[in-house]
């Protein structure tokens, strides 16, 4: 859910669930502000997790198993949003100033654990910066989601590049889709 979803929406969704057990990873840290005091006033039993982002989302949903009882699964959803570090690449539309450096429009912006640490004109590059941020631990895998629109080409210059900078860690790179982030990470 994005953090322009309304409360009302986000109400629907979660009474809409067809379980009694209903597990919220809002990823995004407004969404999660909002729908907390609405927790106690749900048919449903809801645990909210604390899910930063789309790659916390998405390494507390990896975790989720449904052949087990749901307090299991939630406690493996809470360990991996604990180890996961994440990062996400944006291409600015509008000239920012950001801590790592004035971004112009086209420019990328890259993300590490909610902080910009690294701004530039080529898109790889800010994504390999992103990595090695995030990396900076040995982590043993980091996984990638080209967004919406990343070429072959793109891709594969990223994968060398990350092969390079990150010679000890096993690459995984995915096609995601999303429309707004141009890469989104996830390391463990």
């Amino acid at each position: 859910m994005r953090g322009t979803t309304t409360d009302e929406a986000l109400r629907d969704a979660i009474e809409s669930a067809p379980t009694q057990d209903v597990i919220v990873l809002p990823n995004n840290e407004d969404v999660y502000q909002r729908v907390l005091p609405m927790k106690e006033t749900f048919t449903h039993r809801v645990v909210i997790l604390r899910s930063a982002d789309v790659a916390h989302g998405l390494a507390a949903a990896i975790a989720y198993g449904d052949a087990r009882d749901t307090d299991a699964a939630i406690r493996d959803m809470e360990a991996a949003l604990l180890r996961v570090k994440t990062g996400i690449v944006l291409v600015a539309t509008d000239a920012l100033e950001t801590p790592a450096g004035t971004a112009e429009p086209g420019h990328a912006v890259g993300i590490a654990e909610g902080a910009v640490v690294t701004v530039g004109e080529n898109i790889v590059e800010v994504a390999a910066g992103v990595a090695s941020a995030l990396v900076a631990e040995l982590r043993e895998l980091l996984t990638v989601l080209t967004g919406e629109g990343v070429s072959i080409e793109e891709r594969e210059q990223l994968r060398a590049a990350l092969a390079t900078e990150l010679p000890r860690t096993t690459i995984e790179i995915y096609d995601g889709g999303q429309p707004f982030h141009r890469y989104v990470m996830a390391a463990e």
